[in-house]
């Protein structure tokens, strides 16, 4: 990193780098703001000081200060700028995180060849570009060129692991995991990265342990829990059990399942997930005894209470023969899917039911994994079948979008009495009613594959596939018994549609 000379006897420049020595010691001691305040007034007291802007560009981009980045640059003065390859190469980077992807990469290109930038970063940063837009081969040409350049930060290390396993490539996977590991033993979000690729190829008794140190990655983006209580280790007999739901409610679904994996070890267990959950937990564990806890218990009643808590994902340790081994272990209301499916066929006479859910709302990767509802219209053409609309969030513009689609005047069904964003036991209840549940890799799918629903999921690929759906053709190791209709470019969800679309016709002709 080079900048253009400075006059050091001048004095502005001095109290400029005073300021900028202070800002990053207030970074070292994590005082974010004291240090935004030390570089700001290092660049007041000169303003041709390259390096803090370059040392504070990095920070905001570090905190995913996007926005404050990119008027930090605005303020670079022009004849700074144009002799700096180090702060245009943060002008790419502010693209990138923009999702600005063309601008960064003609940008990081122009900049290929200038002395005054570290080469292999700049391959590095064009690899995350391509990244980004799951464009492997291209991003993994560029990483192995940084690695090739001796570049050797862990971050490369997984992000040339992580492509490889995109692709398939299990094996160089985790020969890159292993050496980042071998060279970063301490380093979190190495180990988290691996974790992930542990538990995603299926290696449960090696992932789990590894994925307790989930909380102290920057990449999981959650803290750790702070409770006046010890965090069980599942060594010791413990009489009660505080369960501490994690990630969403997906993700809460999954991990109860490791539920019964605790009969033995633990006398009484509550669980603290989300409240929606509390009504099928306590219906579908009866035998565990659950207590559900809601609001925000104090120091001392959790004291007066437990023994110790866990992590909802912690459970997979203590039991990984556990996962996959039941079907059906979260209970619908018998009698609500009873009545809601006479309803509907009384409604629908001779069709066949036939829920879907067509995208997911989680912030990050929830596009990845979301199909338009006009991408369905030869799976919604199907004549024998009625649609029952089980997408949570508003969906009436959708609805009207679909109603063209479908064969039935009926359009895709949306029942008023489910609300399936609040009553997740009434949303049980009407996926056990129906013959069939179609859904992309959201929290209905979770539900519908725990309560044992016949369901076909549409998997994403690249960075919208979680860990948990794993790599298996056919199947899927938390739900054995589910089918899985797998894309095998980003966004491209024709080829997994038609495949429905045959499937279901199929099913309809053998059981019509």
């Amino acid at each position: 990193m080079t900048f253009p000379s400075l006059d050091t006897g001048n004095q502005s420049l001095q109290r400029s780098l005073a300021l900028l020595g202070r800002a990053g010691a207030l970074r070292q001691e994590g005082d974010v703001v004291g240090a935004v305040a030390a570089y700001q007034q290092a660049i007041r007291a000169n303003t041709m000081n390259g390096v803090a802007y370059y040392e504070l560009l990095a920070m905001l981009l570090q905190l995913g200060e996007v926005a404050n980045a990119e008027k930090v640059l605005a303020a670079v003065p022009p004849s700074l700028y144009g002799k700096s390859g180090s702060l245009q190469r943060m002008q790419g980077i502010v693209l990138m995180e923009q999702g600005r992807y063309a601008d960064a990469i003609a940008l990081f290109q122009r900049l290929q060849g200038d002395a005054s930038i570290n080469q292999a970063n700049l391959s590095n940063d064009l690899g995350s570009c391509y990244s980004r837009q799951e464009k492997f081969d291209e991003a993994l040409a560029h990483y192995r060129r940084a690695f090739q350049a001796g570049m050797r930060d862990p971050v490369l290390y997984t992000n040339i692991a992580g492509i490889y396993s995109k692709q398939g490539n299990s094996v160089e996977a985790e020969k890159y995991y292993r050496e980042a590991l071998q060279k970063y033993p301490g380093h979190a979000d190495v180990t988290y990265e691996y974790a992930n690729f542990l538990l995603k190829t299926e290696q449960f008794e090696r992932g789990f342990p590894m994925y307790r140190r989930r909380w102290e990655a920057a990449l999981f983006g959650c803290t750790a829990p702070l409770l006046p209580i010890p965090e069980w280790d599942g060594k010791a007999r413990v009489g009660s059990l505080l369960v501490l739901g994690e990630q969403g409610v997906g993700d809460q679904i999954v991990f109860s399942s490791l539920l019964r994996g605790l009969t033995g070890k633990v006398d009484r267990i509550a669980t603290a997930f989300d409240r929606r959950l509390n009504p099928l937990l306590t219906r579908s564990f009866p035998e565990i005894g659950i207590a559900n806890v809601s609001g925000n218990p104090s120091e001392a009643e959790l004291v007066e209470k437990y023994d110790a808590y866990i992590s909802a994902a912690d459970m997979g340790a203590l039991a990984p023969d556990a996962i996959g081994w039941t079907q059906g272990y979260l209970k619908a209301d018998p009698e609500r899917a009873a009545r809601l499916r006479h309803k509907y066929q009384a409604m629908f006479p001779g069709k066949k039911l036939v829920g879907i859910s067509w995208k997911s709302t989680r912030p990050l990767y929830g596009e990845k994994k979301t199909v338009d509802i006009e991408a369905w219209k030869n799976v919604l053409a199907i004549e024998s079948c009625q649609f029952i609309c089980l997408q949570y969030g508003d969906v009436r513009a959708d609805l009207a979008r679909a109603a063209g689609l479908c064969a039935s005047g009926h359009g895709v069904y949306l029942d008023p009495e489910i609300d399936s964003f609040n009553d997740l036991d009434g949303l049980a209840a009407q996926i056990a009613a129906l013959d069939l549940v179609i859904t992309t890799s959201n929290s209905t799918a979770h539900l519908a594959a725990a309560i044992d629903a016949p369901t076909w999921l549409m998997l994403p690929t690249g960075s919208g596939l979680c860990w948990y759906w794993g790599q298996r053709k056919d199947s899927v190791a938390w739900y054995p018994h589910i089918r899985p209709f797998r894309i095998k470019e980003a966004d491209n969800w024709a080829p997994a549609l038609h495949d429905v679309m045959l499937s279901l016709q199929k099913t309809c002709e053998v059981d019509p």
